[in-house]
């Protein structure tokens, strides 16, 4: 198969969960209006949809070792459009949940494939470089996406938005069954066997290198999540905006991941990826310890508020590429259980730990800002520390004599 092929089906695939957050994200005030939902209703919209994303990828990681990565995205791409459909239809909150609920173990799948398949073909810095690549494409959904759900939700209403979620399904289902074949090339028949699955399950979960970049994500993602939850809040408390200026700042996000990935793989090459790694974390506290002084004197607003949205999503979305890799890398024959493990606990981690601080911040931006400068410490710490571990174990000692 061609590699930009590749590239762009795989970055396709991931796109299916930032595309069904990034596309209600902004209409989820029509939807609640229109359905008569509570404010804890409407958020729990989207913290369902990320809490099956992240336990999702522990169901369809082993059935990828064992039937394919084919086979999990006809299965990913069914849900997704029974989810879509659901949600299309809904007249009430419970097949709304519902609906979102199967778009989150669609997305789920989509990640395992799309990430197992990256395995399959490219190790090392090159699987790096092509988790790059692919999240360089995943990034055109939250930056067309927001200003696109809020115009169809306006002007057709917000059911046709998860009707064209649909139809994006399906353009995937197409390039799928006439562009690609099946990567994985010996499947591992005992995957899904409880013994077997045990044993590999310990393996991943025992990686020192595998784990330290698990809770590196999870620290990184709870930043990010805790934007993605309660950004709109965020804008309407703090600063009182409203209307299309709030998709339009949430469109910065997808151009500056793009802008990242392509500084990224430049970088990965020069620096390593564990160094662009830490360099990607310390611009983004640095951004985050300069709003929060800002708020301090009331010179916030959300325009400055946006860029620094766009400079976390930049910073945040290399970390997920190079960590995921440097995390599933020493596990290329249970590539598939790898990549589920490691998105359940740091995607899981991260959705649970932003809901914390959507909640702790209540809309208030500053709140926010000084727990996501929490985050970045923590995951600073850990890259930090593998950094000097992996200098040390190369280091080369010349005897005195």
């Amino acid at each position: 198969m061609n590699r930009t092929f590749v590239i762009i089906y795989v970055g396709m695939l991931l796109a299916l969960t930032a595309i069904s957050i990034d596309t209600i994200l902004p209409i989820i005030g029509l939807i609640a209006a229109d359905l008569q939902l509570i404010p804890a209703e409407s958020q729990t919209v989207m913290t369902a949809l990320m809490i099956a994303v992240g336990g999702g990828q522990l169901i369809f990681g082993p059935l990828a070792d064992r039937f394919g990565r084919m086979a999990v995205t006809h299965l990913a791409l069914g849900l997704y459009v029974a989810g879509s459909l659901l949600c299309a239809t809904a007249t009430d909150f419970t097949p709304l949940l519902t609906g979102r609920v199967l778009q989150g173990l669609a997305a789920a799948a989509g990640q395992i494939a799309a990430r197992a398949i990256l395995r399959d073909l490219y190790t090392g810095v090159e699987l790096a470089r092509a988790l790059s690549g692919s999240t360089a494409v995943m990034a055109i959904a939250p930056l067309a996406s927001p200003l696109l759900g809020y115009l169809i939700a306006a002007t057709a209403g917000w059911q046709w938005t998860f009707t064209a979620l649909l139809c994006y399904a399906l353009i995937i289902f197409i390039l799928m069954r006439f562009g690609f074949r099946e990567t994985l090339t010996t499947p591992k028949y005992d995957a899904i066997k409880p013994a077997v699955l045990m044993r590999s399950c310990v393996q991943v979960l025992s990686h020192p290198q595998s784990m330290l970049f698990c809770a590196l994500l999870a620290f990184s993602s709870m930043a990010m999540f805790s934007y993605v939850i309660s950004g709109q809040y965020v804008y309407s408390k703090s600063f009182a905006t409203s209307g299309w200026l709030v998709p339009a700042l949430h469109a910065l996000l997808g151009f500056a991941v793009i802008c990242g990935q392509m500084f990224n793989r430049r970088l990965i090459l020069k620096f390593g990826t564990v160094l662009t790694t830490i360099l990607a974390l310390i611009v983004a506290m640095s951004a985050a310890i300069l709003c929060l002084a800002l708020a301090n004197y009331s010179l916030l607003n959300a325009y400055i508020f946006g860029i620094y949205a766009a400079t976390m999503a930049m910073c945040m979305m290399i970390n997920v590429s190079n960590g995921t890799a440097l995390a599933i890398d020493p596990h290329g024959r249970i590539a598939g259980l790898a990549v589920s493990i490691v998105g359940a606990l740091s995607f899981g981690g991260g959705a649970f730990g932003g809901g914390l601080i959507a909640n702790l911040a209540d809309g208030d931006a500053a709140t926010m800002l000084l727990y996501m400068i929490f985050c970045y410490v923590g995951a600073l710490a850990l890259g930090l520390w593998w950094l000097w571990h992996i200098r040390a174990a190369t280091r080369v000692t010349v005897p005195v004599t």
